[in-house]
């Protein structure tokens, strides 16, 4: 089932940091000056004029907000793995080091499972999950991997789910634990595992690794019994 989640907007590109600090500060500057302008021409000059930088005044006071937005969102983008083209980074070697996570023994893997009666193979692929240094709500998200981990309450029995829902307009999925969003699926996999999910596979198995120097990390194993 869908839910809604107010989540930051996703921007095109994603530049460093400080030049989007730079771009909304220096908007809003020429925003002020060109209002300013605009409402002091009106009576001293023509209205012509003072439309004309009354309309460039708000041109760029949109411009502030767009790049202040940008600004506010810039960590939720670049955790979730955005090169500058709005694409998820990938390493030459597929063994990437996020947040201080080492995720390189988290292959794509595929088990097989066949007794002499029943011919059976056993599909399973296994995804990193992503946003995990972030908080639901006022919660830690690091908080919760570090009970499931240890079986702490009020994770001594834990159900994991992944649930769609709109993010400005594009699917998302998030994980949860017992209803608490722990992570999501990154952007590059969400058609990997929606397809996945489609094709009636379930989620078999999660792993919490991660821990005292490193950020508490997560993944999830998608599996099936298939013919072979």
């Amino acid at each position: 089932m869908a839910i809604k989640d107010k989540s930051q907007r996703q921007p095109k590109k994603i530049a460093s940091k400080l030049s989007y600090k730079i771009s909304y500060i220096i908007s809003l500057v020429i925003a002020i000056i060109l209002l300013a302008f605009g409402l002091l021409s009106i009576p001293a000059v023509s209205i012509k004029f003072g439309i004309i930088f009354i309309l460039s005044g708000l041109l760029f006071l949109f411009m502030f907000k767009s790049y202040r937005k940008l600004y506010k969102n810039y960590d939720y983008h670049k955790e979730n793995g955005l090169n500058n083209y709005g694409k998820a980074k990938a390493s030459e070697d597929n063994n990437v080091i996020e947040n201080n996570i080492d995720i390189s023994n988290i292959p794509e893997i595929t088990v097989d499972d066949i007794t002499e009666s029943h011919p059976l193979e056993k599909k399973a692929y296994e995804f990193k999950v992503v946003g995990v240094t972030f908080k639901t709500g006022r919660k830690s998200r690091q908080t919760a991997l570090r009970h499931i981990h240890f079986n702490d309450e009020p994770y001594e029995t834990v159900d994991i789910q992944i649930k769609e829902y709109d993010y400005e307009g594009e699917l998302a999925l998030g994980v949860y634990a017992n209803d608490f969003q722990v992570g999501n699926i990154a952007k590059a996999d969400i058609n990997r595992v929606s397809s996945l999910l489609s094709d009636d596979y379930t989620i078999y198995d999660y792993k919490i690794y991660g821990g005292g120097d490193k950020n508490w990390g997560m993944s999830i194993t998608l599996s099936k019994i298939v013919n072979s």
